[in-house]
Order: structure tokens, then sequence, then C-alpha cells
């Protein structure tokens, strides 16, 4: 920027000396005036080489700023290509946790569901069992009642058979007698 203003106050230095140099000239009559215009008119060309150098240290130094501006924008999209390189890896894992996380949940949703389902079942099954139990025992009841019943039917057939059987020898005897 510097180099800038130098090279226009330069220029505009340039255009002054210039001026003052014809004005000299339109003067100039007599030796010295002659004089001071080549004086001039080195000091113009001293100035122009000056100005020549300055506007080449302008040129380098704007290629130079251009070519580090270059470099550094390189560097600029590189990293921005790199954050978005590493945004897309992410986003990618991001996506696959997500969905691995929707088929978990279904998946849990399922196993409750069938737990849900199962602990119904066991629900039902155990109030059937109990009700089983229940009838169960009721016919062990009726079953220990009815082996009672039926030992003391045994024993009434036993004593009505030894009754029979007694009655029958005694009649045996009774008829082996009359025979």
């Amino acid at each position: 920027m510097q180099l800038l203003k130098t090279s226009a106050e330069m220029a505009a230095g340039q255009t002054q000396l210039v001026r003052e140099v014809e004005h000299l000239k339109q003067k100039a009559g007599n030796m010295v005036e002659l004089e001071t215009f080549t004086g001039l008119q080195v000091s113009l060309l001293e100035t122009q080489r000056h100005a020549i150098s300055l506007q080449e240290a302008l040129m380098q130094r704007t290629q130079l700023a251009d070519r580090i501006m270059g470099e550094a924008e390189k560097e600029r999209r590189q990293e921005r290509d790199a954050w978005e390189e590493q945004k897309r890896e992410i986003q990618s894992r991001l996506d696959a946790t997500m969905e691995m996380y929707r088929s978990l949940a279904l998946q849990h949703k399922a196993l409750r569901q069938s737990t849900t389902k199962l602990a119904t079942q066991m629900k039902d099954l155990y109030v059937e069992n109990a009700n089983l139990m229940s009838v169960l025992q009721q016919t062990e009841a009726k079953q220990i009642a009815a082996q009672r019943k039926n030992r003391k039917l045994q024993r009434q057939c036993q004593a009505w058979h030894d009754t029979v059987h007694r009655m029958l020898h005694k009649k045996q005897d009774a008829l082996g007698q009359t025979w």
C-alpha cells in the first residue's frame, strides 16, 4: 500500500518536474538556464530511474504477496477439504449409529412385546395351574374318600362273604348230618 502511494507521489513528482523543465526551457535564453535545464533533465532521469526501480520493487512485492496469498488460499482449501472429509466421516458414523439405534429400538420393542405376551401366558398358566391343583386336591380328596369307602365296602363284603361262608358251612354241616 505504501509502495503504491510512493509510486503515485513519484508519478506526480515527475509530472511536476516535466512542467518545470518545460517552463525553464521557455525562459532559458542563456547558458545558466541551459545548465539548469540540463541539471533538471538529469534529475528527471534519476527520478524516473528511481520511479522505475520502485515500480519493479512494487511489482516484485505484489507478485510475492500474490504467491503468499495463493499458497494461503491453497492451504485454506486443503484444510476446508480435510474438514469436509472429516465431517462426512463423522456424519457417516452418526448415520450408522442412528441406524443401529433404530434397529436396537425395534428389537427392544419386539422383545418387550414378546415378554409381555409371555408374561400374560405365564399368568394364564399360573391361574390354570392353580385351578388344576385345586381340582387335583379335590380329586385326591375324593380318591381318598373313595378308597376309604372301598375298604369299608371290602370289609363289609368280606364280612358278608364270611357270614355266607359260615352259613354255608353250617348248612353243609347240617345237611351232612342228615345225609
